[in-house]
């Protein structure tokens, strides 16, 4: 591994806290009360929502976001292997491009892109959500020929769920408890769907270009 690619992380990290921390150091200098606020903000980016008379709050949600940022991870990782297998270049840019796609809509969910945006600058739901209808399309039109080599019904299904999520999302149904489970509910399935998907199809990707299992050595340095 390039020491860039360890140091570059590292450093980026280290600047911004050191940025916050000069943030908070500064105002405390000139305002008392701005400094409180600022160590409050600090405080909020690591908060973790935590409700200690309903410690089951949110346990569905994390469970989708954990097996959605697997399915990407895998996805990623994968393709980095295959790539150092020196495979052929559809079947790792399809991997590639999965996981990218998957993490664009991981990071949409985790930090509320699509909220933010209809909120603080009026564009509607319906907007983004087509933008990552029309990047699914074309994710499914390129790599046709490599997902009707795999169990496509596991992808077909998954892609099924979130589409139903997202239309749940924008046209807000009536009803009380059925909403709930037509949008996370099923966002949960989709995530689930597309982990079971990838977990095999990047197992097999990989199994075909190296099916030896050659024994692991560990020589400890005297």
């Amino acid at each position: 591994m390039s020491k860039k690619w360890v140091i570059l992380p590292n450093l980026l990290i280290a600047l911004f806290f050191g940025a916050i921390g000069a943030y908070i150091k500064f105002a405390g200098l000139f305002d008392q009360d701005q400094h409180h606020t600022r160590v409050s903000f600090l405080a909020s980016l690591f908060e973790k929502s935590f409700l200690p008379t309903q410690p089951y709050a949110g346990i569905l949600s994390n469970v989708s976001g954990i097996l959605w940022c697997f399915s990407a991870a895998i996805c990623l990782f994968s393709a980095r292997v295959l790539s150092q297998l020196h495979a052929p270049r559809p079947r790792k840019n399809f991997l590639l491009c999965s996981g990218l796609l998957l993490g664009a809509l991981l990071l949409d969910d985790f930090f509320r892109i699509t909220l933010i945006l209809a909120l603080l600058a009026g564009i509607p739901k319906a907007v983004m959500y087509g933008l990552y209808g029309l990047a699914a399309m074309t994710y499914g039109v390129s790599f046709r020929r490599q997902i009707t080599k795999t169990p496509y019904l596991l992808l077909l299904l998954a892609g099924a769920f979130f589409v139903t999520s997202g239309l749940t999302e924008i046209l807000h149904p009536p009803g009380s408890g059925a909403p709930i489970l037509l949008e996370d509910g099923t966002k949960l399935l989709g995530t689930l769907n597309a982990f079971l998907y990838f977990s095999y199809v990047c197992a097999k990707s990989i199994l075909t270009l190296h099916p030896r299992r050659e024994p692991v050595t560990f020589n400890p340095s005297p």
